[in-house]
């Protein structure tokens, strides 16, 4: 009977010096060490957050239960587009009974936008500022150059496509965003021009083709949008023509020349072959020969129509020809090559 006593004793006294040696007190909740300028970030941004605590730290999604986070005293959160509270509890034998709420604000940040359309060399792009809650603003153009303003104007000194140029808006809080886009410089077209003259039918040929739009215009009424017309020219004259060209980028160039219309008449042979007085006269004129050949005179009105054709056989032809007024062209030939001069009548 001594000797069950004795042993329920030794086992009362071990369990009672293991419940001794076991025995935890809860922590408490980890204090909040987190600098302020922290606690309040632009949206977008991540920040670190700091507690301490004197055992095993847990961070935590939610104030109960949630999503673990990390376990040390400093903690990094993500990229924050709103206002997030992260829990921390402490953790000796067993978990704090409570979890320290460390709030972050975010603060909305300013909503960077512009528009710009493509221009041509030459002239200066305009950016449109279309940012929200912005009150500065920095530009960079894509070349090096840069503004403060809020729609800049800029002129590119080069053509071709700048691919970033990038607007970043700043708001009262100094929270910023940004937005790139591009921007073309285009070259204008070659509006220039060649032609071959035959009689009162001109051959016009652009120099540069592929273009979106050839508009001609033949110093009269009349215009054409074929690229390479041929054009019959309705009386002698000198016409100012004037190509407009536009291309795929929407840039227009002009150029414009003076063309002779002398009925296909070349000066090859001998000047001063003949010569014609009065000038100017009422249709009565004489022509002299300065040469022994036999020549051929022809007079043509404005239109481009031969009004009178005959040979010169004398030195002196004298001429009483009922002429409407108006300039005419007198050509004259000696079968190989021709000699023209103008001649105006006048009632």
């Amino acid at each position: 009977m001594k000797i069950v006593v004795r042993t329920s004793l030794i086992i009362l006294l071990i369990f009672g010096m293991r419940v001794n040696v076991f025995s935890c007190n809860p922590p408490s909740a980890p204090a909040n060490t987190t600098i302020s300028a922290n606690l309040s970030i632009c949206q977008g941004l991540s920040t670190k957050l700091s507690v301490k605590g004197i055992g095993k730290i847990g961070w935590y999604s939610e104030p109960t239960g949630g999503t673990y986070l990390g376990n040390d005293s400093n903690y990094i959160t993500g990229e924050l587009t709103k206002t997030t509270t992260f829990y921390v509890q402490d953790s000796t034998c067993e978990a704090s009974a409570n979890r320290t709420a460390i709030t972050v604000t975010i603060k909305l940040h300013a909503i960077a936008d512009f528009s710009v359309q493509d221009i041509c060399e030459g002239d200066s792009a305009t950016f449109i500022n279309l940012s929200r809650g912005a009150q500065t603003y920095k530009w960079k153009f894509g070349d090096a150059q840069a503004s403060t303003e809020k729609s800049p104007k800029h002129f590119y000194t080069s053509i071709g496509c700048f691919p970033n140029v990038t607007l970043v808006a700043i708001d009262s809080n100094g929270c910023s965003d940004s937005i790139s886009k591009p921007i073309t410089i285009n070259s204008y077209p070659i509006s220039d021009f060649t032609f071959t003259v035959n009689q009162t039918k001109v051959n016009f040929k652009a120099k540069q083709a592929g273009n979106t739009i050839y508009k001609w215009f033949f110093g009269n009424i009349d215009s054409t949008l074929i690229p390479n017309p041929i054009y019959n020219f309705p009386k002698l004259d000198t016409y100012l023509v004037c190509l407009n060209v536009t291309n795929a980028a929407g840039c227009f160039s002009k150029t414009c020349k003076d063309i002779s219309i002398t009925a296909g008449i070349s000066s090859t042979f001998k000047q001063n072959s003949f010569k014609i007085y009065p000038i100017p006269n009422s249709g009565n004129f004489t022509i002299r020969k300065e040469t022994k050949e036999i020549l051929t005179i022809e007079i043509i009105n404005q239109m481009g129509q031969i009004v009178y054709k005959a040979e010169l056989n004398d030195y002196l032809n004298p001429m009483n020809l009922n002429l409407p007024s108006g300039i005419y062209l007198i050509r004259v030939t000696n079968g190989e090559n021709s000699q023209n001069q103008r001649m105006v009548v006048s009632k």
